[in-house]
């Protein structure tokens, strides 16, 4: 099973393609597991294809086999949901995988060692002092903001009603270092993934045109903060940058 997991991995799913890092030469740093870099993270096209190593808070390190499993048949799952061009890839391939691939491409990837992470203490769950910030009125620009426009999907708890609507604490892509994604999603929502002919209910908004940079660096400062995320802050200036990026996508 492992070895038809890393087939699947490493040739048909290509997943290296967009989840390795890549090199001056645009290479990819690693085509297989004897590589550490392989599957670490890297970012594309504005946004940042997640770790698929066993990194414990970035990756897919509390991930089980069927958590995997059922992300790359329903594009979510308890810890995540798809965006970006994952949802192409979610809605035009992996949905239609066999179970015996689904299951073989998970033991695959959750043989892969930590990496593409600093060491960290395991993420573990602390509402209290978020809880407090968001008490009304509240007093941080980011709990204001995410007040009014986040708290009715992704919950004042912070753990949103998965798979429908994403969890935000312990979430990889809030975890990890690089706040592309977050960004991106924020700025300009999500496509919508079809699942066996069913669009999903509720599609990640595009705010671009309803918060500015600043208030958008405040909620997401809000939210890798919170719950215990302890991810670093994020820059108005980057949310600058990638709004200006990916004007032509809108």
């Amino acid at each position: 099973m492992w070895n038809r997991g890393a087939y699947l991995v490493q040739g048909l799913g290509h997943c290296g393609s967009c989840h390795t890092p890549r090199g001056v030469g645009f290479q990819e740093k690693a085509l297989d597991e004897s590589g550490s870099a392989y599957l670490s993270g890297a970012p594309i096209d504005n946004w940042f294809a997640a770790n698929l190593t066993g990194a414990p808070n970035a990756g897919l390190g509390r991930w089980s086999e069927p958590d995997v499993a059922q992300f790359l048949k329903r594009g979510a799952n308890r810890h995540a949901t798809a965006f970006g061009s994952m949802v192409s890839v979610v809605n035009h391939s992996t949905q239609a995988l066999t179970d015996g691939d689904v299951t073989a491409i998970a033991r695959y990837l959750k043989s892969l060692p930590a990496a593409g992470e600093a060491p960290a203490a395991l993420y573990r769950y602390m509402p209290d002092a978020t809880q407090a910030l968001l008490g009304r009125p509240a007093n941080d620009p980011g709990a204001k903001v995410y007040n009014a426009y986040c708290l009715h999907c992704h919950g004042a708890d912070g753990r949103g009603y998965a798979p429908l609507l994403a969890p935000l604490a312990g979430n990889p892509n809030v975890l990890a270092a690089n706040p592309s994604s977050l960004i991106n999603v924020t700025l300009n929502g999500s496509d919508v993934l079809v699942i066996d002919g069913v669009p999903s209910a509720y599609p990640m908004p595009a705010f671009s045109n309803v918060l500015n940079d600043r208030q958008i660096a405040d909620a997401l400062t809000f939210v890798r903060a919170g719950w215990n995320n302890g991810a670093p802050a994020v820059q108005a200036s980057d949310v600058a940058k990638s709004r200006k990026a990916t004007a032509a996508s809108r």
